[in-house]
């Protein structure tokens, strides 16, 4: 039952000294692909961002493994594929192996203050162990000391498909105080050929642009906190998005349109400024690369890789995404992209590609989109998306065609290029367990079917000489701590704590997916 609290001492253990520890700053958008002036988009007005990738690097082949929220997060918090973990279904509530944990313990374990503003999303339950801090507040200011390294994570919800696509109407004042110079003309803008040309259409893309200029003031605004502290110069800030635009046939589907992501990473005196880079990146690649820069040994069932740093690992040929169940709608999809081509297995081509879905459906551009299909008006590249069935393979030559919409599977001349990405895909799913193959239990699809959460077993205490060592009674669970008056922050338990006379010390057991331990105390 000591495996895991071992393994965060040995990782602790393994810290470069203290004064060369640097803070990490993320700052997540959502549902973004890389449409910003920076990456060559001369429409888009992000500045901040630009100014931050002019200071750093910018990664061009950036992807997410899942093209939605919750799974894409729970591969990043986790350094695994989701359907590997079996968070792949969104909107899903699993149990993590227990070998599992939340990246950020191994920071907390080497003494990081990690804070997370506010948006987790991971598919399973967060336990207390995962964060110092987790909520609308949470900013690295909050810190017991100055001198304490941190890791704050802030995640924009301007560019929300919610909010760019206004699905609900709550969000029409978003853009308001944007000056006339910064408001887009819809009809200047250029679409992607898959969709119909038409005011509606046209109106729902100025206002995804409009919202970008709104979520990089907000990126401004934290950079120039950090500027203010004193701190820029020892913080290496990530930007990054979780999945691709919010855009029917983005977000949702296993295109570079639902998984290519901006990642832009300043790190003063070890980035040169104006760098890019081209190797192929998954957003699962963020946690390994924080704890090779920290100096701390990752685990060994990590699926990502460092980028930088000192344990930085070569670029692989592929990157790999899965989609699964979306909210009420079943389908499942994986797909395999190199430098130049995607591959995509449909494997339920019987269905189409416009399921209904609640959510999606509210959108003005996929209703505008919809109504064209029923009434024959859709030719050409934007009838694509309404075919009433899939092909079984699909493969797309980036480079020639990146709105991805002439499907050279049939193509003699890519046949060699097919076989050798089907082939990649079927190895890499049985490699990491794909979970996509097993189906769902009966019952709501949004939530264990039983309703009930397995519950962490209280923490055994163990009091001499003034210590406490505490020890997990749950495999796989974590031991979070306070010493005295009860506050909002629990400490994460790595090794024997120092119990003075008068106090009391609280703890309790945590693990990702479980229902938390009854809370224990000890006097002394």
């Amino acid at each position: 039952m000591r495996i895991g609290l071992l393994a965060l001492l040995v990782f602790a253990q393994t810290l470069v000294a203290a004064t060369s520890r640097p803070n990490f700053l993320w700052i997540s958008a959502e549902d973004i692909s890389p449409d910003l002036h920076c990456y060559g988009d001369e429409a888009s007005i992000s500045p901040n961002i630009d100014r931050l990738a002019a200071q750093g690097v910018r990664f061009t082949r950036a992807f997410s493994t899942a093209p939605v929220c919750a799974p894409s997060r729970s591969s990043i918090i986790s350094g695994m594929y989701s359907s590997s973990v079996g968070s792949h279904n969104m909107r899903s509530d699993v149990i993590p192996p227990a070998n599992i944990r939340c990246f950020t313990e191994y920071l907390r374990a080497a003494g990081y203050f990690c804070t997370n503003n506010a948006k987790t999303d991971y598919n399973f339950t967060v336990p207390a162990t995962a964060w110092d801090e987790n909520g609308p507040h949470a900013h690295w200011r909050d810190r017991e000391s100055p001198d304490q390294p941190f890791f704050a994570v802030f995640n924009l919800m301007e560019t929300h498909e919610s909010r760019a696509m206004n699905l609900n109407g709550q969000f029409t004042h978003l853009t308001d105080k944007l000056s006339p110079s910064e408001k887009h003309d819809p009809a200047k803008l250029k679409l992607p050929v898959y969709y119909p040309d038409t005011p509606i259409v046209r109106a729902s893309w100025a206002r995804w642009y409009d919202c970008i200029t709104v979520m990089d003031k907000r990126v401004g605004e934290l950079l120039d906190q950090l500027d203010k502290d004193g701190l820029a110069d020892n913080t290496v800030v990530f930007f990054w998005g979780d999945h691709g635009r919010c855009m029917p046939r983005g977000k949702r589907w296993v295109y570079d349109s639902g998984l290519r992501v901006p990642l832009v990473v300043r790190w003063p005196g070890s980035i040169a400024p104006n760098s890019v880079r081209d190797d192929l990146t998954t957003l699962m690649d963020l946690g390994p690369t924080l704890l090779s820069i920290a100096g701390i040994k990752e685990p060994t069932y990590f699926q990502g890789r460092a980028l930088l740093g000192s344990a930085q690992q070569p670029p692989p040929p592929y990157v790999f995404a899965t989609r699964d169940r979306m909210d009420e709608v079943y389908d499942m999809m994986r797909s395999v992209r190199d430098e130049r081509f995607r591959y995509i297995r449909n494997f339920e081509p019987e269905k189409p590609y416009a399921q209904p879905l609640t959510y999606m459906d509210h959108s003005p551009l996929m209703q505008e989109w919809r109504r064209l299909a029923s009434e024959g008006k859709l030719t050409g590249a934007p009838a694509l998306f309404f075919a009433p069935h899939k092909p079984v393979e699909e493969l797309y030559d980036e480079q020639d065609d990146p709105d991805e919409v002439h499907n050279l599977a049939d193509d003699p001349s890519y046949q060699s290029r097919l076989a050798t990405m089907r082939a990649a895909t079927i190895r890499w799913m049985e490699q990491i367990d794909d979970k996509g193959l097993i189906p769902e239990p009966a019952g709501s699809p949004t939530t264990r079917p039983d309703r009930v959460h397995p519950k962490v077993l209280p923490p055994l205490a163990t009091l001499k000489d003034g210590q406490v060592a505490l020890q997990s009674m749950t495999a796989g669970s974590s031991i979070a701590y306070q010493i005295g008056p009860a506050t909002k922050h629990w400490k994460l338990y790595v090794t024997p704590v120092e119990l003075r006379t008068g106090q009391t010390l609280r703890a309790k057991g945590c693990r990702a997916g479980f229902v938390e331990s009854d809370t224990i105390s000890i006097h002394e």
